[in-house]
């Protein structure tokens, strides 16, 4: 499988939404050729969170991160960036997207990943 990652406007220029790189894959005519969800670059380029879930089948893996700062996701974030989580993580389970990974700086990866997977742990079972 080939996931196609939109990345923020000032790093590329060709693919910048999750719908470019969902055309990208379909206009490949590869079977294999999907969509991938970052939010970092969904929530930098203002991309449409809820409308993830419209891409049915179509995107096959995700990474999360804090959206601002590309760091860990934190019990400590606001409750702001909490909601901006639980969208995407809503919109990634409808769209039956059933793989997303942290892609996020750290400074303490033993605590960072163990915080992380406690926080995103509870908004899963809090959407499901």
């Amino acid at each position: 499988i080939i996931t196609l990652e939109p990345l923020r406007i000032c790093e590329s220029n060709i693919i910048h939404t999750v719908a470019d790189g969902i055309e990208i894959a379909r206009m490949s005519g590869a079977p294999n050729v999907f969509g991938l969800a970052d939010l970092y670059h969904v929530y930098g380029n203002g991309d449409d969170v809820d409308g993830i879930s419209g891409f049915i089948g179509k995107v096959k893996h995700a990474h999360i991160s804090e959206p601002v700062k590309r760091r860990y996701p934190s019990l400590s974030d606001s409750e702001e960036i909490k909601d901006i989580y639980k969208k995407f993580l809503l919109a990634l389970s409808v769209a039956g997207c059933g793989r997303c990974s942290i892609e996020a700086g750290t400074d303490d990866f033993a605590s960072d990943v163990s915080a992380a997977l406690s926080l995103l742990k509870a908004i899963s079972v809090e959407i499901c």
